[in-house]
């Protein structure tokens, strides 16, 4: 991929029923992931773009990927 754009989008998402179809930022949201991963909360890029809300879309789930999962609950015997 030579424009860090790729498409990822919703296969089950129907344009005709007004839904809407993103184009994300690969490498921003990327970058993101790492970021939240090390929970570093500067984005690179200006507030209000397209690859700001991809990086921010990938630092929540590097974010989520970082913290443990609560354990389970002992079941009762």
């Amino acid at each position: 991929m030579v424009s860090g754009v790729a498409r990822r989008t919703d296969p089950l998402s129907d344009q005709s029923a007004g839904h809407l179809r993103l184009e994300i930022d690969v490498v921003a949201w990327d970058a993101g992931f790492l970021a939240g991963v090390i929970a570093d909360l500067k984005c690179p890029y200006t507030a209000g773009t397209r690859e700001a809300w991809a990086w921010r879309s990938g630092w929540i789930e590097g974010r989520a990927s970082a913290v443990p999962a609560p354990a389970a609950p002992a079941e009762p015997e």
